[in-house]
């Protein structure tokens, strides 16, 4: 038999991992920074580098024109061409190591290989004949004809307010698993909830299951060693860490894998906020009480969520699954639960549209009487901005709930910066006092509802690989609005008259001009 490799404390090679990427991406900077200030500064000393300044400044010209020529959002288009003004020679250099990079020609052939295998079990056009008589379908029309997925009826749901109520079900159907167990998340934390995950899955891989794992590489990469996905393959467990962050700047690196999708048999199917973390389940405490939803499918419902998982694990592994196998199922039927459209979102290398801001577009400007919203993140785009201020002014009731304790500072205070804009339109704001709502939450007239993982920012509409599901007529629409009731209960209402200070809003103007890059 052979000896097992001698591997090194975990907890070393996290802390090891952390500190070389740190560096060597803080160097990069300094690099950087340094030959431009260099550069800049020998212009003054030699008047040949007269020549290197018109040089620099017809290659920023050209990059400008292109960045103008380039079909895209004018809020991405206008930071770049201020850092490409501002910094001649340095702002060239950022916007080749942070702009949105293309596909590799392998990575095109896997890819066009999973949409050939994919389209044929997603019928479209239905959402779309219901629309004409039905305007409550309009947004799963507009997702019809923007996804490779379709609308789905007679599919069981199931709603999860937080996490207490979510695990104990989830653990319950992973144990129960008898042919296979999909995972893709976001964040995996050792702690008690991944740990008897873990133990499940290992004991699953025994049994014969076959175990799939998807993990983004930097969302772990302060809980989990470079080689955990190796330790897990050792196991048994078919896992990947997805984009793997390395130690040179490049804005592929900006394309995280947020996703949160959970495929069990053929039975069930998760999505929502949650990671597999303890705080999710409020285990342990970080930033007061943690609020997050998820829900379960059952029934065709699920063959969308299992492409979504297919497709970012094939892409991964460079490999092909077996989608005639897998999207050929025959699904019980399930009567009187309304229609669901799952999807994902991504970077514009896959997605040529930002289909998660499109989709809270539609639902907003579908609303009638009333719109709850939950996002841990407000940092809109123009056009949402004017989606939330025109349905208030249109007389639409608009409840915004923000987290009473915030995980992330700057983000927070951006969202205080367009909390004023909303106020002044009619809609009602609130801060979630007993901590921090995770959850991307969104109901409409008691009609339409969203659950997922898109956060309502650049960060979700343009850079991230998402997912989430759009509900029309479910029964659970019904949990969802009281859900809401107990979040505003527990919340603290803005006055009409919130502002920042002066140096906050002059801080805020000048970051939400760079906030689309990041």
């Amino acid at each position: 038999m052979a000896k097992k490799k001698n591997k090194k404390p975990r907890h070393i090679k996290r802390f090891s991992r952390r500190i070389l990427i740190a560096f060597f991406l803080f160097l990069q900077l300094l690099i950087l920074a340094g030959v431009g200030f260099l550069i800049t500064a020998l212009q003054n000393v030699w008047w040949s580098f007269g020549f290197i300044t018109v040089a620099l400044w017809a290659i920023n010209f050209i990059v400008v024109v292109r960045i103008l020529y380039k079909h895209g959002d004018p809020e991405i288009k206008i930071p770049w061409i201020v850092v490409l003004l501002s910094m001649p020679f340095v702002g060239i250099l950022f916007y080749e190591v942070f702009r949105q990079r293309s596909l590799t020609k392998k990575e095109k052939k896997v890819l066009e290989k999973i949409k050939t295998n994919q389209v044929p079990y997603f019928l479209k056009g239905k959402a779309a004949h219901l629309s004409e008589e039905d305007p409550y379908y309009q947004p799963m029309a507009i997702l019809e004809s923007t996804t490779d997925y379709s609308m789905f009826e007679q599919s069981k749901l199931t709603y999860f307010k937080n996490g207490e109520d979510f695990f104990p079900d989830f653990l319950e159907k992973l144990r129960n698993a008898k042919q296979f167990i999909f995972l893709e998340f976001f964040i995996i934390h050792p702690g008690k909830i991944w740990d008897e995950i873990h133990e499940i899955l290992v004991q699953k891989v025994k049994e014969g299951v076959e175990v799939r794992l998807l993990y983004d590489d930097f969302g772990c990469y302060s809980s989990l060693p470079s080689q955990y996905y190796e330790d897990l393959r050792d196991e048994g467990i078919d896992c990947y860490p997805f984009n793997r962050a390395g130690f040179l700047l490049l804005g592929v690196y900006n394309n995280r894998d947020h996703r949160k999708i959970a495929v069990i048999d053929y039975d069930f199917a998760y999505t929502g906020g949650a990671n597999l973390a303890d705080e999710y389940a409020n285990i342990i405490e970080r930033f007061g009480y943690w609020k997050d939803t998820m829900i379960r499918i059952e029934g065709k419902g699920i063959s969308s969520l299992l492409a979504l998982f297919l497709l970012n694990y094939d892409l991964s592994k460079r490999s092909i699954s077996d989608y005639s196998k897998f999207l050929s199922h025959e699904y019980p039927a399930f009567e009187n639960e309304g229609a669901l459209f799952s999807f994902g979102t991504g970077p514009e290398m896959l997605y040529s549209l930002r289909v998660g801001e499109i989709n809270y577009l539609s639902l907003i400007q579908c609303a009638r009487k009333k719109i709850y919203i939950s996002t841990p993140y407000f940092v809109p785009s123009n056009e949402l901005l004017q989606a939330l201020e025109l349905a208030a002014l249109r007389g639409v009731e608009v409840h915004l709930v923000l987290p009473g304790i915030p995980d992330k500072k700057i983000p927070y205070l951006l969202a205080k910066y367009y909390i004023p804009h909303v106020l002044a339109a009619g809609v009602h704001v609130y801060f979630y006092t007993p901590g921090f709502n995770h959850m991307k939450t969104v109901l409409v007239d008691d009609q339409l509802a969203f659950v997922g993982s898109i956060n309502m920012d650049f960060r979700s509409f343009v850079h991230n690989f998402e997912c989430g599901t759009t509900i029309l007529r479910s029964p659970i629409l019904k949990d969802i609005e009281a859900d809401f009731k107990e979040m505003l209960d527990a919340s603290e209402e803005l006055p009409k008259d919130f502002s920042l200070t002066t140096i906050q809003k002059v801080c805020c103007a000048l970051l939400s001009i760079f906030i689309p890059l990041l």
